[in-house]
């Protein structure tokens, strides 16, 4: 019944037979097994302090406390919806750890490193690797991919982490999955280069490093398909072209390169960090070496790192066509973002096509990032009648992107027609509604002072 509840994610009930049902009514000892179930159950929903509450239960109670308890209590402080707080939780169990002798296994170790990483302690969680080397312990993908998860919580030098944190993962003969691969896309999305002069550096020594091993990183005959005329690795300068003009760079492939970039600085856009990894062919290339089959989350990750342009865009759905990956609501959502926020709103409203050319039905979402690129009343009228005829109901979000739009083009006449429909559709405004309601009053104001019509007969 627990296991039910705890399938269910009603943790308060798989709670109350333990202490209600269990030990007060039925006088029954639990075993240490059942509070291991529901510290992991805490964790996996980031209740922290709950995990923790029942660990200490658990302690008075003699019981015995195993590596798995361990592994929950970390994992639990790496989902903790407060970083410090999970930190500090951390530091003190594995002093706790310490203290009482206990040996961690790999999976403590990853557990550990997941939650130094996820709570921003990236050097500790670097340091744990080390000690599992030196413990001759096995590191394989899993602990690498935690590392990456580890890179992806700094958002200034994440990026740089990544790319050195790979290729010594690919010197090590481990070979990338479908998820370390997703990771790095998000470190792309999220994460810099940092510094400029380290970063040359650290490029300098992935270059440097990848002569002495160049295509033998891949030990499998199977794996070794990569082409072998990739261009030569062994210039470590930054500053200067490639010897193939033209190329796209490559800095996750055996052979790593700069193809002709000129000069890291301008590297500083997410599309842009995409580039040194290969651009979306290269990218999905080194997947297809490296035997990791691209989902849809790969996709969903690249729709938001391409540049914002339709051709893109097209490229990566042709891509998606080849490798027989169905796009679900999720994925059209973020495409119709994009082209939102561009304003191209006849392209936001073709996605809503193909929503329907793959028999999904669209979310609330889906008008939500719709209404950001509504640049006028008319295309607010439009997207409303759209919703009417699905029967999806107003909400603040919605109406508050179209707000915006209207305060951005000091539309005097769609900024009323918004908060007539507030009034009509009895949507309460939030606090960003009413923000963008006093910045356009400022700006009123301010060309009230100047003397000039503000809204220009805009309609």
């Amino acid at each position: 019944m627990i296991k039910s509840h705890i399938k269910n994610k009603r943790i308060k009930e798989a709670i109350d037979i333990l202490e209600v049902r269990m030990i007060k009514e039925d006088k029954v000892k639990p075993e240490n097994y059942i509070y291991n179930l529901l510290i992991g159950a805490c964790g996996r929903l980031g209740y922290t302090k709950k995990a923790f509450q029942l660990y200490n239960r658990m302690k008075q109670r003699d019981l015995k406390v195993t590596g798995g308890t361990y592994t929950a209590l970390f994992n639990a402080c790496a989902t903790s919806y407060w970083p410090e707080d999970g930190l500090n939780r951390a530091n003190h169990l594995r002093d706790l750890m310490l203290q009482k002798g206990y040996e961690p296994n790999v999976t403590n170790y990853n557990a550990m490193i997941k939650a130094y990483g996820r709570c921003g302690d990236l050097m500790t969680a670097f340091q744990l690797v080390d000690e599992m080397r030196s413990k001759k312990l096995k590191i394989d993908v899993i602990t690498m991919n935690f590392l990456l998860q580890s890179c992806i919580s700094d958002k200034e030098f994440g990026f740089r982490h990544a790319l050195l944190l790979w290729h010594k993962m690919r010197g090590k003969k481990l070979i990338p999955d479908a998820f370390s691969f997703n990771l790095l896309l998000r470190c792309v999305r999220d994460c810099g280069l940092g510094d400029l002069e380290t970063t040359e550096s650290v490029i300098k020594q992935i270059l440097a490093e990848s002569i002495a091993r160049n295509q033998k990183l891949l030990d499998k005959p199977e794996l070794s398909t990569e082409d072998e005329t990739q261009p030569d690795s062994t210039s470590t300068e930054l500053s200067i072209e490639s010897e193939n003009p033209g190329s796209v760079p490559n800095l996750i492939c055996t052979a790593p390169h700069l193809g002709s970039l000129v000069a890291l600085g301008e590297v500083k856009k997410p599309e842009d960090r995409l580039l040194l990894l290969g651009g979306i062919a290269g990218f999905l290339e080194e997947m297809r070496i490296c035997r990791a089959r691209p989902d849809i989350k790969t996709f969903t990750e690249l729709i938001e790192v391409i540049p914002p342009t339709t051709a893109a865009e097209k490229l990566l759905l042709r891509f998606m066509k080849q490798e027989n990956v169905q796009a679900d609501v999720d994925f059209f959502n973020v495409l119709i973002k994009k082209r939102s926020m561009r304003f191209d709103y006849v392209g936001a409203k073709e996605v809503l096509s193909m929503i329907h050319a793959a028999k999904l039905l669209p979310d609330i979402v889906t008008y939500g990032v719709m209404a950001l690129g509504c640049q006028t009343q008319a295309e607010a009228e439009e997207l409303l009648m759209v919703m009417k005829n699905n029967a999806i109901r107003l909400n603040t979000a919605i109406l508050g992107a179209m707000l915006r739009q209207g305060c951005a083009k000091t539309n005097f006449n769609y900024v009323m027609y918004i908060m007539d429909l507030c009034e009509w559709e009895q949507v309460n405004p939030n606090e960003q509604f009413v923000k963008h309601l006093l910045e356009f009053e400022k700006k009123c104001k301010h060309w009230k002072k100047r003397g000039a019509e503000p809204f220009g007969g805009q309609m």
